[in-house]
């Protein structure tokens, strides 16, 4: 009986030790928590013209601009010039393809809706947080998701950016990030005809 006991008192102490370890992460992990403020906004407008306002404003990246800094002596002056060539009248560029999240709900057998998801930024301002916390590197560029709900009503939903990267408690990154979040209710504001 003691040795069942024994054993039992064994298997509590290794569940609630992997309990601890969340997402089986490894022991040597720091976990901390974070608040982010999500930000929806209803559109004045509908989908397509809310799509259209949004979109006139972004610029497109292309990474073929950065490529000369894997050159030796690249002229960085240069490679400034191109990326800010390519921001949009809001200071923001779309990266990749707009994601149609509309037409994956197929797959769960419901009739397609309307939802894009954009990836937009700007490495220029991206830079001037990375420097400091190359973490910020996994929050920049921010996500962007435009929807029509089942009445006809679009949204336009994101994290406010700020809020995402106050957790690097660092006052140049606390000082871009509260400009990101005027740039992006700027852009989210004319987009949505407020």
């Amino acid at each position: 009986m003691k040795t069942l006991a024994l054993i039992m008192t064994i298997l509590a102490s290794e569940t609630i030790a992997s309990a601890q370890n969340v997402g089986g992460l490894p022991p040597s992990s720091v976990v901390r928590p974070v608040t982010i403020q999500h930000v929806t906004v209803t559109s004045r407008r509908d989908f397509a013209a809310t799509i259209r306002e949004f979109e006139k404003q972004l610029g497109t990246f292309d990474p073929e601009a950065l490529k000369p800094l894997g050159e030796p002596n690249p002229d960085l002056e240069q490679i400034k010039a191109k990326v800010e060539a390519m921001a949009g009248r809001s200071g923001f560029m779309r990266f990749g393809g707009i994601h149609k999240f509309g037409d994956l709900v197929t797959l769960a057998g419901q009739p397609a809706g309307k939802a894009n998801r954009y990836v937009i930024g700007n490495p220029l301002i991206a830079l001037q947080m990375v420097r400091h916390k190359l973490g910020v590197g996994l929050y920049v560029p921010l996500s962007i998701l435009i929807w029509e709900d089942d009445g006809g009503v679009t949204h336009l939903e994101y994290d406010l950016p700020s809020s995402l990267l106050d957790q690097f408690d660092h006052p140049d990154v606390r000082k871009v990030a509260l400009m990101l979040d005027q740039k992006l209710s700027a852009l989210i504001g004319s987009s949505a005809g407020l």
